[in-house]
């Protein structure tokens, strides 16, 4: 009879593949139980006989434990076999393998790495090495840890995983004499992408009392190897391109003070006579990082140093101290291991527990409000009950059954992406001498045990790559992709190579609208197209989420709509970490356009330069719900254009809620840089182009290079001076050495040295954690497959707002100016001078068609559908005008010196799919949001043609009257 399921599941990681069986530590004993369970009860007096100690040890944590044999039959390796994890009476699992792992320090030791079946959850491996095995089921809040006994007898034990940690304080390193400086051109802009993963050398040394009460070497040693592949799979449920290579393991003699901020001090101090022989053997090892586990710490359940923000120019210099501690109890469940190294990794804890001093704003660990869970670098006290630790550190595109682990101040998925790849640059050199391990892979690839993996077509973490310049094999592979579901497709890109987008795929896209988690590894590629042509790349729609990273969109073009590279409609997302948008054009988000509802979006270290678009130059952001995360973080914004002093260059946002810019810079972008139209943008921290800070709209004549802010933008504290990440970002192949240490404008928690270095940590007392595990992790929710119309929402221009124009073109000395007043007539709207008139209008000036541009630019009309452009030359001239959702004109002028005008000439509406032809593709897209109105889901701005907030009659009428009708075409 099966024995009732706990909801939980696992899927454990990968200290590397392995060709050969599974090694299982044998039983001796006769009886065995039939294939399949893993364990065999055995009665206690026969456990007595044969010196097994029942109950637990005195101190040691746990809830309840019994004593048992292992079936050595059923850790098949073949892949995707399963074994029933009969834990105890009441608790039955059943585990599937994902793989098998080589022992990293046993040569006849392997590890098996599985999920739990019916649902997912927690996390399971099991080591043999040493003629004994070791294992460890982890779940939300509950550890169940398999330790050697006696003779070939095992004890299960249950351990609340709160038991486990009881609280630490990170300590700040005295800061170096010396002010950081640029990581040297071979070590910036390290790849942190899937298809790239930072190997850290790992070394652990453990005192002769800790050995002594783990039962002897073996058993310390593979409690040690199973917490390492625990912390692996943290990184890969977080999407952390990272993995911890343990290359040595060793005792040290040691008398231990009980004291973990003493302990830590003395591992770290390569010359004060304890413990000397540690930094001396990471030398050796050439270990980036080292743990020294103890069995006696009175203060905490572990202590390391942190990566505070002094590190951000350069984490290099944050290599001598790399060290933690953590007490032997605490090994069970590997989630003390991973804090205690997250501290070194840059990252704190939650905000409610002494967080923030991390390596960026961010960098803290998260309570889920209601109690679903913590992550990896939160505690218990202050956090809704039952609050479970879970294996996971926090982020705002990750979830936990369906619910996400992160906000816009607890975010360690990119600072861990930022700052691991320095980490594994710390010591170099070193070959291990036992099997080697093998890199994680990537989140949403399935891996099978066996051989290491080659180097062969899709490289490691790919599930297809795609040949140098072969654009209509990438528009394959995301077709592909979107009929996978919610697999999350890996497209790997060829390295430095173009693509160019001839054509659009599907209406105004470039690519088929992505409905579906897709990863898009660029690898330094730029994806591109011809300046003809009107469209963008990428429309993300319901359901969909593009991850991209190292990748260049450059000169997508829409004028008459939003997103000059990527729209995000409701319920879409997007990820962008370390690429570069450039020269794209847009009404509004000349790059990015996004609706921020249902799904948290991120960019990361990513540059937006010469983009251009009315509403929003680089980035246009809606964010329709308070629920949920829009943030731009360490990236740079330099050359945008806005023709609108109301509106802005780098960043236009409207809405309900805030979006985050931190540790950005922001300089020579053109009129206002950053505008909040509703609620206020979050702008700390960040560098404006002067060590003053941002202008603000009050000053007309801002220093030249010195970005304006307007609106509702909250800007301090900022920085004084450019943080070097962005000079890196600029131009990492010649990052200098001159940056200085950042400073803000307002007092901040800045690392400060202490001469004894004793911060210390309070022992509280945590609540039990019940054994019933209720959150579980499931891959982020992807709604629908049906892609919708795109749901915008067109800003409600005012007469009030129409800008003042800012000329293009300089007349030369010999010639005479002009300008050009134009009036359009607008069809469908009541009598001018009415709001409805004011509209953007996108208008292109040549002296002949064919000929060069003279002028480009997007303007707003005034309550009579009126504007001027200025600073031009008397001479003859061909004018190209659009609106949003009209065909174009094309009129012939000649200008004489002084002010001219342009007839009334009226511009035909109904081209809501911005094609310059009105056909039944522009009644289609008037269907889909026939009654709809603005802050509706359904509504469509492109569809709006009297420019009223609705999708109605009126509407239908104008597309009636122009139907068949096609638009003059660009000049």
């Amino acid at each position: 009879m099966r024995r009732p399921v706990l909801w939980i599941a696992a899927a454990l990681v990968v200290l590397g593949l392995s060709s050969g069986a599974f090694v299982l530590a044998q039983s001796a004993q006769s009886g065995a139980p039939p294939p399949g369970d893993l364990f065999e009860p055995v009665p206690p007096d026969e456990a007595i006989a044969l010196g097994a100690a029942q109950g637990l040890p005195p101190g040691e944590p746990g809830i309840r434990s019994r004593t048992v044999r292992l079936n050595p039959e059923a850790l098949s390796h073949t892949a995707g076999a399963q074994v029933y994890l009969n834990l105890f009476e009441d608790l039955t699992l059943t585990a599937a393998l994902r793989r098998s792992a080589a022992h990293p320090l046993f040569a006849d030791g392997a590890l098996w790495i599985g999920e739990v079946a019916e649902a997912a959850g927690g996390d399971v491996v099991f080591v043999s090495g040493g003629g004994q095995t070791f294992g460890v089921v982890v779940l939300p809040g509950v550890v169940y840890e398999v330790r050697y006994a006696a003779a070939d007898l095992y004890r299960i034990v249950e351990i609340p995983a709160d038991d486990l940690f009881a609280g630490d304080s990170p300590l700040t390193p005295p800061r170096p004499d010396a002010p950081p400086v640029e990581p040297p051109a071979e070590v910036g802009g390290l790849d942190a992408s899937p298809n790239s993963i930072a190997q850290i050398d790992y070394m652990v040394v453990y005192t002769d009392d800790a050995r002594a009460a783990a039962g002897g070497t073996t058993q310390i040693v593979n409690a040690i190897t199973a917490s390492v592949a625990l912390t692996n799979q943290s990184f890969l449920n977080s999407q952390v391109y990272a993995s911890l290579r343990l290359v040595h393991t060793e005792e040290v003699s040691y008398t231990e003070t009980g004291s973990s901020a003493t302990d830590l001090d003395r591992v770290t101090n390569p010359s004060d006579g304890q413990l000397d022989t540690v930094p001396t053997l990471r030398s050796t090892y050439a270990a980036d990082v080292v743990t020294l586990v103890t069995e006696t710490m009175n203060d905490a359940g572990g202590r390391g140093w942190i990566m505070g923000s002094f590190y951000t120019a350069n984490p290099l210099l944050f290599e001598s101290y790399a060290y933690n501690v953590v007490v032997r109890g605490a090994l069970p469940g590997g989630l003390v291991m991973a804090h205690e190294l997250g501290h070194n990794f840059g990252l704190a804890h939650d905000l409610a527990n002494s967080g923030g001093d991390g390596l960026y704003s961010y960098a803290n660990g998260y309570q889920q409000p209601d109690g679903r869970f913590r992550s990896i670098m939160a505690y218990y006290n202050g956090c809704t009950s039952p609050c479970p630790w879970v294996n996971q550190f926090s982020s705002t595109t990750n979830t936990i059954d369906g619910v996400l682990i992160g906000g816009a101040t607890a975010n360690n998925e990119p600072v861990l992406n930022f700052s691991l790849p320095y980490v594994a640059r710390f010591r170099t050199g070193f070959i291990a001498t036992a099997t080697p391990t093998n890199t994680p892979t990537p989140p949403g690839m399935t891996a099978t045990s066996g051989a290491a993996t080659s180097t062969a077509t899709p490289p490691p973490g790919c599930t297809v790559s795609i040949a140098a310049g072969n654009t209509a094999a990438l528009v394959t592979a995301i077709t592909n992709a979107n009929s996978n579901g919610a697999s999350n497709d890996i497209i790997c890109l060829a390295a430095n190579s173009t693509y160019t987008v001839t054509a659009a795929n599907n209406g105004v896209n470039g690519f088929p609208v992505i409905i579906t988690p897709i990863t898009l590894v660029g690898n330094g590629a730029t994806i591109t197209k011809p300046f003809a042509g009107n469209f963008r790349f990428f429309q993300i729609g319901g359901g969909g989420r593009l991850t991209i990273s190292r990748l260049t969109l450059e000169n997508g073009h829409l004028p008459n709509d939003y997103g000059g590279a990527i729209t995000v409609d409701f319920n879409g997302g997007i990820t962008i970490t370390d690429s570069k948008f450039k020269g794209n054009v847009a009404l509004g988000g000349g790059a990015i356009y996004a609706v921020v509802f249902g799904v948290n979006s991120t960019i990361h270290r990513t540059v937006f330069t010469g983009n251009s678009g009315y509403f929003g130059g680089a980035l246009f952001v809606y964010h329709f719900n308070s629920s949920y995360a829009f943030g731009i973080y360490d990236s740079v914004f330099t050359e945008n254009v806005t023709s609108s002093g109301n509106t802005a260059a780098s960043l236009y946002t409207q809405g309900e809620a805030s979006v985050v810019l931190s540790g950005s810079c922001l300089y020579n972008n053109a009129n206002t840089s950053v505008y909040g139209e509703d609620a206020a943008i979050s702008a700390a921290n960040n560098w404006w182009g002067a060590s003053t800070g941002p202008s603000l709209a009050t000053n007309l004549t801002p220093a030249p290079g010195v970005d304006m802010i307007a609106g509702s933008v909250t800007y301090a504290p900022y920085h004084f001076a450019a943080p070097g990440i962005c000079a890196a970002l600029i131009n990492p192949a010649t990052a200098t050495s001159t940056a200085t240490v950042t400073r803000t404008a307002t007092a901040t928690r800045t690392p400060t040295a202490t001469a004894t270095r004793t911060a210390t940590a309070t022992r509280t007392p945590t609540a039990t954690a019940t054994r019933t595990a209720t959150a579980t992790r499931t891959p982020t929710a992807t709604a629908t497959r049906t892609a919708t119309a795109t749901a915008t929402r067109t800003p409600t221009a005012t007469a009030t707002r129409t800008p003042s124009m800012t000329p293009t073109r300089t007349p030369t000395a010999t010639s005479s100016v002009a300008s050009l007043t134009v009036n359009v007539a607008m069809q469908g709207r009541p009598p001018a001078p009415n709001s409805q008139w004011v509209t953007p209008v996108w208008v292109i000036v040549k002296h002949t068609v064919g000929g060069p541009t003279v002028l480009e630019q997007f303007v707003m009309t005034d309550a009579s559908g009126s504007f001027t452009l200025g600073s031009l030359t008397a001479g003859s001239y061909v004018v190209w005008i659009k609106g949003a959702h009209t065909l174009a004109v094309l009129q012939n002028v000649t200008l004489v010196s002084g002010l001219n005008a342009l007839t009334t000439t009226t511009l035909p509406e109904g081209d809501s799919v911005s094609d310059n032809v009105i056909n039944i593709s522009d009644f289609s897209a008037l269907a889909a949001a026939f009654g709809a109105s603005t802050g509706m889901p359904a509504f469509n701005a492109q569809a709006d043609f009297n420019n009223d907030g609705m999708v109605n009659i009126s509407d239908f009428s104008l597309l009636a009257s122009t139907f068949g009708q096609v638009g003059a075409p660009m000049p």
